[in-house]
């Protein structure tokens, strides 16, 4: 399935993703307070929260740690390389691959098939992506929470 994810241009990240029909299908709502960054993706519909996101605070590299219902299923890390970055998905055995700097990537399970495939949209006010989910594959939410991890992860970089 094709979602789309705009965000705002805020002090708080909060925004919705959107489906093929335009309609929002999950909300992300940045935690104001908390240590570090975290977030929660919830469902529109029912206003249940699906994932959260947390910063790992004691770390070597920037790491988002995701919880599914309280437990922790997945870290979001760099890793140490010299000339390109690559990320890792923990738990899942899920691999990160393309030009992740342009956010024009994969995310590929251990067999090696497609999981997401994201791509940024240039020449737009705000970051906005588009990504295709095989929901067969893996729980949206969960992608989706992989997908805001790296982008939280590359921007702790950059700060």
């Amino acid at each position: 399935m094709r979602y789309y994810m705009k965000q705002k241009i805020s002090f708080f990240q909060d925004f919705t993703i959107k489906d093929d029909n335009d309609q929002d299908v999950f909300k992300v709502k940045q935690k104001r307070l908390s240590i570090g960054r975290s977030f929660d993706v919830e469902d529109v519909e029912t206003g249940n929260d699906l994932i959260e996101v947390k910063q790992k605070m004691l770390s070597f590299m920037p790491t988002m740690q995701i919880y599914l219902d309280g437990d922790h299923v997945a870290s979001v890390s760099k890793k140490v390389t010299v000339f390109k970055s690559k990320y890792k998905v923990d738990e899942l055995g899920w691999t990160v691959k393309g030009d992740i700097w342009s956010h024009n990537y994969t995310i590929e399970d251990e067999d090696g098939n497609v999981v997401a495939d994201i791509n940024k949209k240039f020449f737009a006010w705000t970051d906005t992506f588009e990504f295709d989910i095989n929901a067969e594959a893996a729980n949206p939410a969960l992608v989706i929470g992989v997908i805001l991890a790296i982008d939280f992860v590359m921007d702790m970089e950059e700060d």
